[in-house]
């Protein structure tokens, strides 16, 4: 199992990279290709994924199939994230922990085994699998978590630092030349320029320069526009981004 994988959203797309506490719906909407809108992700507006947080499991996906928790399990769990993925027919239960000073959190990750096994039961009458993953900072790479973070892993649960892979959720990699444009009047250079994304490596556009391969632009801004731009290299006038 791959944990901690190195790198980031803002170095590619292997993954969702949580900073902090940000909703994972946020950090898919982000990335190239990808929408969420009403819970439902959609990559190359194909639906992929639903989301299922909090009560949202219950309400939205046991009751809406007419399970009542209760006859399952005595008291109801609630995960920060839930993302079914409809190609595997997986729920992935995220629980984000991120630490700075010795608490309560250090004894609850020994909790995933029967936090695990009671979504199971829960999800077994739909017929949907359920993997338990914890999101961890920094702090849980300290020698005295060693053995926590291998008991983890020996009951079937899953950990990683920071970056959650799309590869292990298996959802579709965006393509790179499909994230989409920003745009900004930057001071600096005086004209308009068009960057693909925030990204580092990002191509941009010029309104009196041709096409570059740039790293050096990752403080424009980040609004969208509405239509899709071309992306061959080529001037733009001046006149024409008026």
């Amino acid at each position: 199992m791959i944990k901690g994988g190195k790198g980031g959203a803002k170095t590619a797309h292997s993954g969702l990279r949580f900073e902090s506490r940000v909703a994972m719906q946020s950090l898919l909407a982000s990335l190239p290709s990808y929408s969420v809108k009403e819970d439902i992700v959609y990559y190359k507006r194909e639906k992929v994924a639903e989301f299922y947080g909090k009560n949202k499991l219950y309400k939205n996906l046991l009751e809406a199939n007419n399970i009542d928790y209760s006859d399952i399990i005595s008291k109801k769990l609630l995960p920060d994230e839930a993302i079914l993925i409809l190609a595997g027919k997986t729920l992935f239960i995220i629980e984000i922990k991120f630490q700075e000073v010795a608490g309560s959190v250090d004894e609850k990750l020994q909790t995933c085994d029967f936090k695990n096994k009671q979504y199971k039961k829960l999800l077994a009458p739909l017929g949907i699998e359920v993997k338990y993953v914890y999101i961890l900072n920094d702090w849980f790479k300290k020698q005295e978590y060693k053995d926590v973070l291998k008991y983890v892993e020996s009951v079937g649960c899953h950990y990683f630092f920071y970056e959650l892979p799309l590869d292990f959720l298996g959802l579709p990699q965006p393509n790179p030349q499909d994230r989409p444009f920003a745009i900004q009047y930057a001071r600096k250079h005086g004209d308009t320029l068009f960057c693909e994304s925030i990204w580092l490596n990002s191509r941009v556009f010029h309104s009196i320069e041709p096409v570059g391969n740039c790293d050096q632009f990752i403080f424009l801004g980040r609004s969208q526009p509405k239509h899709k731009i071309n992306r061959k290299s080529f001037h733009i006038p001046f006149y024409l981004l008026i």
